[in-house]
């Protein structure tokens, strides 16, 4: 299971984006043997312009978003 990256288009979301990653990491430890579960929002700040992983829309990705998401995913699978 893929944590997805915090969008940056909700201004006010009805609960903060720290609030996820425990949940997600509790559906992984309840069922470990069939559940994995990668942070994307672990792996790097999506909300941190600088790092120009996010469109000017600030929900898709830019070619070296897609870059770092895909090498984040393979290593992921790699490792497993």
């Amino acid at each position: 299971m893929i944590q997805p990256y915090q969008r940056l288009d909700v201004p006010s979301p009805a609960y903060p984006w720290s609030a996820y990653t425990p949940q997600y990491a509790a559906i992984g430890t309840e069922d470990p043997k069939n559940v994995t579960v990668l942070s994307l929002t672990q792996r790097v700040d999506f909300t941190d312009r600088t790092f120009g992983l996010l469109n000017a829309d600030n929900v898709h990705p830019t070619e070296k978003g897609h870059v770092f998401l895909s090498d984040a995913i393979a290593a992921f699978i790699s490792a497993a």
